[in-house]
């Protein structure tokens, strides 16, 4: 165990009780010293975690000290390098156990109460990538807890500093950077969306100032910061320029995220000007170019693309990319679609946004040539869709023990399905028409 590691306060001491017929311990003082124990061990722990609090402030000043004294800039035959962590031993590994720890909820209120989580946003400036990284890893887990977010999101300029990072060139900061976003939103959509806003507290009778009405402010706030058209086009150059499958997950989460919450706002219009431009869009297109094959990923950039097609971008703008937006489609189809084992509930939505969209372009004429093989990809998507449709339906058949409710969402399902078809067979034959009439 390393000298700065957690003291575990659970550990046996040193000095032990000894054990012989005069120096017996009964069951009942037994139960009653390892209480006492176990509160005197509390008393001096970070909450309900058996991190000593006098070993989490020691690291904090360590590091806080450390930096605050220590340029990571030299210069080396007249140019300026970045100085590495090594060349610190000991900080590094202060800084990653401070990091761990912080996944703990009780961790995490303790950096935002004693103005430890103000140390680590400063490191957001230092010149070394790894330092950044730590520092925004520990800020993510602490936007992971409702109750540490609550107090977090009070204060712009924690936003404010996480935002001037989108111009970093490192792929695990930026990673941490939209996870941490992605965070913020996360939170302000369950507050809207829940019976009760805020926290749960404990204490039934404890009153929850967090409204929905607070809530709905602070979205509209973390909203407009994230509009801005400096915050738009760093988003756009790093999904655009990014091959890390993790930055372009995380990213998209972000952007499916931004879209939902501008549902409802009155200022909609306004929150979405610089995402609905044609560069963006153009971005969000090459990430999900580079993204085929990560579902969950395209599943989200195109949550965000079909929001913003459907209410945002200017009919000319789509029009004029209507034949970038069928070829992407096109190779969805094909090197993504098509890799799926089957076709199942959780990709109705998907297919149904990939169909709306070449419709729309078909309707826009704005199209000038469409893919060779595009019907043919839709024709393969339209047999899995139908194959997989007989499979259920006959499991559904064999189901004789099935409850009311389960054969309601087995019903759903299938309607789902049907109307998928439906909707890819229309697609399916206005191509042919295309086709036909071309010849």
């Amino acid at each position: 165990m390393y000298a700065d590691q957690p003291k575990n306060m659970g550990e046996e001491n040193a000095s032990r009780v000894r054990r012989d017929s005069h120096n017996e311990v009964r069951n009942g003082d037994d139960g009653e010293t390892l209480e006492r124990l176990d509160r005197a061990a509390r008393e001096c722990a970070v909450g309900n975690t058996m991190y000593e609090k006098r070993w989490v402030i020691e690291n904090l000043l360590a590091v806080g000290r450390h930096f605050q004294k220590t340029s990571y800039e030299k210069e080396v035959d007249g140019e300026k390098q970045v100085v590495q962590l090594d060349e610190h031993p000991g900080i590094e590994e202060k800084l990653c156990s401070l990091w761990d720890i912080s996944v703990e909820e009780d961790v995490s209120a303790f950096y935002l109460e004693f103005g430890a989580l103000d140390i680590f946003v400063e490191l957001f400036s230092n010149p070394n990538h790894r330092v950044k990284e730590i520092a925004v890893g520990i800020m993510a887990n602490m936007l992971c807890h409702e109750k540490v977010f609550l107090g977090i999101v009070e204060k712009q300029r924690y936003l404010e500093k996480l935002l001037r990072l989108l111009d970093v060139k490192d792929s695990p900061t930026l990673s941490l950077l939209f996870r941490s976003l992605h965070s913020y939103g996360h939170h302000l959509f369950s507050i809207l969306h829940s019976e009760t806003a805020g926290p749960r507290p404990r204490d039934a009778s404890e009153v929850d100032p967090h409204s929905k009405e607070q809530a709905g402010h602070q979205t509209a706030t973390w909203l407009t910061f994230l509009s801005t058209e400096s915050v738009v086009r760093g988003i756009g150059l790093v999904v655009a320029s990014s091959t890390n499958k993790e930055v372009l997950g995380q990213g998209s989460r972000l952007l499916s995220m931004i879209s939902s919450l501008w549902e409802n706002q009155e200022e909609r219009s306004r929150m979405a000007t610089h995402f609905a431009e044609e560069t963006f869009i153009q971005c969000v297109l090459e990430a999900v170019e580079e993204s085929l094959g990560e579902d969950r990923t395209e599943k989200h950039f195109l949550a965000f693309l079909h929001a913003v097609f459907e209410q945002d971008l200017d009919k000319g703008v789509f029009a004029g990319m209507s034949d970038r937006l069928i070829s992407t489609v096109n190779s969805l189809l094909e090197n993504h679609v098509l890799h799926y084992s089957c076709i199942d509930s959780g990709d109705v939505e998907f297919l149904s946004s990939l169909v709306w969209i070449v419709m729309t372009c078909l309707h826009s004429g704005g199209y000038s040539t469409l893919p060779s093989g595009l019907r043919k990809h839709l024709g393969a998507v339209i047999d899995m869709a139908e194959e997989e449709g007989e499979k259920e339906s006959g499991s559904f058949g064999e189901g004789a023990s099935q409850g009311g409710e389960e054969k309601e969402e087995n019903k759903g399902k299938d309607e789902q399905r049907e109307t998928l078809i439906k909707q890819l067979k229309t697609c399916h034959g206005r191509l042919k028409g295309l086709s036909n009439s071309a010849e």
